[in-house]
């Protein structure tokens, strides 16, 4: 019988693609006596009080990949010798899906040699019938003698069978960090200057031919999603060429910028709206505020730049200070938030602490030329699971789930398409085009439809944009399209006034206003000329064609474009 699925995005040959792999059970056959999956499934944890979106991405769990063990005599990092006695359920203290390990535990599934001593914290999955799933981060944390997990990192409910009351636990490392990567930027990027100098040569072969240490590290590309927004937050074009050609150059002596994985704050002391980054103390990544983000980010309240933690915080012992200054580099550790407010890495495109990785930028040019970076609201949710009714028949209906190949295809269509459309808009119309920003809130949303079973919000005029086969995962909006300016407003229709003038005014001087400007592009006729005042193709003329809610379309060096309206205007008789 079909027992789950699962999507995977993958790499083959350097073409990404994404691959679907179906999982069945044995349940009867010559020799093995016939079984009932869904009783055997609920003798570990309670799956038919889970809300039905959820079974799909609750059973792919137990389909999680464990880490290759380097250890004799374990071929994987699966340890099924634990009991409750070793774990301990926490309150949720805005760990948003971190719980805390002992530093002797770390040894004890990885061992006393370097892996083990470097490693702080670890990417789990723990199945536990008295307890229930969990998946989440393992941060390191002094003075504890069990691992402990908070609410926030419980996935399914403990088992209410009567037939499985062992109390035996069974642990799956799926990622531990810091990551081989975050070590070899500790290594080449991470010294003082004096340092960096005495290394200049580090990346050329010596006599022998050989290659020097560091020479084999090449970063990759700057990914475009962060290009837009460093030139949405006001970087100039020439300071990003010039940091993207640098930035990849072979030994990553230029490299500053890198992705490390967030984690709660195992001594509680950071100070709210801080964050600290582990092994950058005394070096050039040591500034006095950080560049953070989270992939996807396609909104400028999506970054912040956030105070750095260099210094011993007043409230934090001094046992606790040494502890984290220690650490060698790979996490970013966030300060618990003021009361009433939304944790850090909810205010960063929707974060939390499971295992996401955050884009930290140090380099100064960069730093320097933000402008408007503002602080969002964020969606205040501790993770915690929700329950539904028991339903005696969840696995009948997960099975039907999981067989529906073609839906859950057409989800990951949906993704793909809405982040070419933001993409293409940008490259086109530049940060303030209304329909980029709303692709890009639809491509966020579209990322959690198979979590929550919502339907992408998209204004009703854009569908035209994607084929007929995906609408049934759209959800139309009234009013214009930048609808979503913050988190806790994602699912609330916000309408803007139709007239922007003051904003057209800031942004190019002697433009009429919104109206006056779309009734002017009303009267043209086809093969009228227009000339293009902003974006990628600005300084231009070109032939108008046709006139939608928010574009315009126009013929420029014999291609169609479309261009935002308040990017064309027609040509003034002389």
């Amino acid at each position: 019988e079909i027992l789950g699925c699962k999507f995977e995005r993958k790499q083959q040959n350097n073409v990404p693609r994404t691959e679907l792999t179906l999982f069945y059970a044995l349940v009867e056959g010559p020799g093995i006596p016939a079984i009932c999956i869904s009783t055997e499934l609920e003798k570990i944890a309670n799956w038919a009080c889970l809300p039905p979106e959820k079974y799909i991405p609750r059973l792919e769990l137990l389909f999680s990949t464990a880490v290759k063990s380097n250890r004799k005599g374990r071929d994987v990092l699966i340890f099924d010798d634990l009991f409750t006695r070793d774990l301990e359920i926490i309150p949720e203290d805005s760990n948003v899906g971190c719980g805390f390990i002992p530093r002797s535990y770390i040894e004890r599934f990885l061992g006393r040699h370097i892996k083990g001593k470097r490693t702080f914290c670890i990417q789990v999955r723990v199945f536990c019938p008295r307890l229930g799933i969990f998946k989440g981060m393992l941060m390191e944390k002094p003075g504890i003698d069990c691992i402990q997990l908070p609410l926030s990192m419980q996935k399914v409910g403990p088992s209410l069978s009567a037939a499985y009351s062992n109390d035996r636990a069974a642990l799956v490392i799926s990622d531990v960090f810091p990551s081989e990567t975050s070590k070899k930027i500790a290594k080449v990027v991470l010294k003082g200057s004096e340092e960096v100098e005495a290394d200049r040569d580090n990346h050329k072969d010596d006599a022998r031919g050989k290659k020097k240490k560091g020479a084999d590290f090449k970063p990759n590309k700057l990914k475009w999603m962060i290009l837009s927004q460093f030139k949405a937050l006001g970087v100039s074009d020439e300071t990003l060429k010039h940091y993207v050609e640098e930035s990849c150059r072979p030994g990553g002596k230029y490299l500053q910028h890198w992705c490390v994985v967030g984690v709660a704050d195992p001594t509680m002391a950071i100070p709210p709206g801080h964050v600290f980054v582990t092994g950058v103390l005394g070096t050039e990544a040591d500034v006095p505020n950080l560049f953070v983000t989270r992939f996807p980010c396609t909104e400028k309240n999506d970054s912040q730049l956030l105070p750095l933690v260099t210094a011993k915080p007043n409230a934090m012992s001094e046992s606790n200070w040494n502890f984290l200054s220690n650490l060698p580099f790979g996490a970013i550790l966030f300060g618990n938030p003021r009361p009433g407010e939304a944790t850090l890495p909810a205010q960063l495109a929707r974060g939390d602490l499971d295992g996401d990785l955050y884009f930290i930028c140090w380099k100064r040019d960069i730093l320097n030329q933000l402008d408007n970076v503002q602080r969002a609201k964020g969606e205040i949710d501790d993770g915690v699971m929700s329950q539904g009714r028991h339903n005696s028949d969840w696995f009948q209906e997960a099975q039907s789930a999981a067989a529906n190949v073609q839906r859950m295809a057409s989800m990951y269509e949906l993704i793909g398409k809405l982040y070419s459309a933001r993409k293409k808009l940008f490259q086109d119309c530049g940060p303030e085009c209304p329909d980029a920003a709303a692709f890009g809130y639809a491509y966020k949303d579209s990322l959690e439809i198979a979590k929550h079973d919502r339907k992408v919000r998209l204004p009703h005029y854009l569908w035209s944009e994607l084929p007929p086969t995906l609408h049934g995962h759209l959800s139309h909006i009234d009013g214009d399209s930048c609808c979503f300016q913050n988190d806790e407003d994602k699912h609330k229709p916000k309408k803007i006034p139709k007239s922007r003038s003051a904003a057209s005014k800031s942004t190019i001087e002697g433009r009429a206003t919104s109206d006056d400007h779309t009734s002017s592009l009303k009267s043209l006729e086809v093969g009228a000329s227009v000339e293009i005042i902003g974006g990628r193709y600005a300084n231009n003329f070109a032939i108008f064609e046709r006139l939608t809610a928010k574009m315009v379309y126009v013929t420029v060096s014999g291609e169609t474009k479309r261009l935002d309206q308040r990017n064309v205007r027609p040509v003034r008789p002389s």
